[in-house]
């Protein structure tokens, strides 16, 4: 399809839609009244270039923001706006950094650095006035499932205020279970 391959471990394809076209999404988006924006999607919504400048404008805008993200490449300039967002959840799936390097097929200091963004995150949100809720997201699969009581261990030390534990999707159903 010519599309690029990305560098990030993984190979879908590099797209994403250009950022003139999102930030005029934006104004098109509060003109019709649009209430709130969830970023999320069959990727990691912070890879986008410039995420930031995006989430910036959606929020001031006013329009209500929520994140679900892998919460690895998160840069310095996405913390103020975390505390602005009505809800945060950092998909992490693993109890430790053996298996977390393995199921997303990253190093496994790929871990702690995650653990470390939700633990600033956690920290920006206790002295923002705004009641960001930040949860932590754990999918069930025949990889982890016997590591559930340690993933819930790592979200409340980190600062989580929830988990989200759910059973994986996949072209078999309940079959793996």
């Amino acid at each position: 399809s010519g599309a690029k391959v990305s560098a990030y471990g993984h190979d879908n394809p590099v797209r994403w839609i250009d950022t003139d076209r999102a930030l005029r999404l934006v104004d098109e988006m509060k003109s019709l009244g649009v209430l709130a924006v969830q970023a999320t999607g069959g990727g990691e919504p912070t890879v986008h270039p410039c995420h930031e400048q995006i989430f910036a404008k959606i929020l001031d805008c006013g329009i209500r923001l929520s994140l679900v993200s892998n919460g690895y490449r998160w840069r310095d300039a996405l913390f103020p706006l975390i505390a602005r967002m009505d809800w945060l959840r950092v998909s992490v799936d693993a109890g430790n950094a053996k298996t977390y390097a393995s199921i997303r097929r990253v190093p496994e200091h790929a871990f702690e650095k995650t653990v470390s963004n939700i633990r600033r995150a956690a920290n920006i949100i206790s002295k923002s006035t705004y009641p960001t809720v930040l949860g932590v997201g754990f999918t069930v699969t025949p990889d982890n499932w016997d590591e559930i009581v340690d993933g819930v261990g790592v979200a409340k030390e980190a600062g989580a205020h929830n988990i989200r534990i759910s059973a994986m999707f996949g072209p078999e159903n309940e079959k793996p279970f």
